[in-house]
């Protein structure tokens, strides 16, 4: 089923280069940005959200998202105007519904299995900002959103360790903070050590725009 998708994968567009570099990302960021170019998908549901061959996400923000093994399960599609709004949609792929999902897969199960430590987050950016200063040994994971499904909770939960802490640092908002809680919760109540961080500011991503590293390793 990824076939397809990868071969519709390009480096990204030249124009959002100077956005992405404001954004953190460089040649060390663990997520992969690329840009659509129209392949025949063999998926009516792609099709139909998209156009034929995936013509209307032309000049869209590609990144993939993986299983634990790295295929490639959904895609996060982003379009940023000049006014710098931006419009977001995800494709699930058939695969997805028998996964974990979220970005970060791989390098999670990874660091669960060594004894690391996993942090939360909810958006692509604030991965990013937080891949920047973790430290080595420990994972970040981007939601998508505010909460977590049941399949990835409990597959968190079959590769955690006792010396693990999952740390919650989804935004600062009333629904970043309703889910921090619930999520909290739901891993305590499977035995898993977890903290909601308390940090200033909208979301990590946000913290890297207004004072880069330096803020970030203040604040994380």
């Amino acid at each position: 089923m990824s076939d397809w998708v990868q071969a519709g994968l390009r480096p990204p567009l030249e124009k959002y280069s100077g956005y992405l570099a404001s954004r953190g990302v460089d040649s060390n960021s663990k997520v992969r940005f690329h840009s659509w170019s129209p392949v025949s998908s063999g998926c009516s549901r792609f099709d139909s959200m998209y156009g034929d061959t995936g013509y209307k996400i032309k000049d869209h923000l590609v990144i993939p998202i993986t299983s634990p093994r790295g295929a490639i399960i959904g895609l996060e599609l982003r379009q940023v105007l000049p006014n710098g709004e931006k419009r977001v949609s995800q494709y699930r792929t058939l695969s997805a519904q028998w996964n974990p999902y979220f970005l970060g897969s791989p390098e999670a199960f990874s660091s669960l299995h060594e004894g690391g430590d996993l942090w939360i987050t909810e958006g692509v950016f604030d991965k990013i900002a937080l891949d920047r200063v973790v430290p080595t040994g420990d994972a970040v994971v981007c939601t998508l959103r505010a909460g977590m499904d049941q399949l990835s909770i409990d597959m968190i939960h079959r590769y955690y360790k006792r010396s693990s802490t999952l740390y919650i640092c989804y935004d600062n908002d009333e629904t970043g903070v309703k889910k921090s809680k619930w999520l909290k919760y739901e891993f305590e109540k499977r035995g898993m050590k977890s903290a909601i961080w308390k940090y200033r500011g909208k979301d990590p991503g946000e913290v890297f725009k207004e004072g880069g590293d330096q803020l970030l390793r203040r604040l994380f």
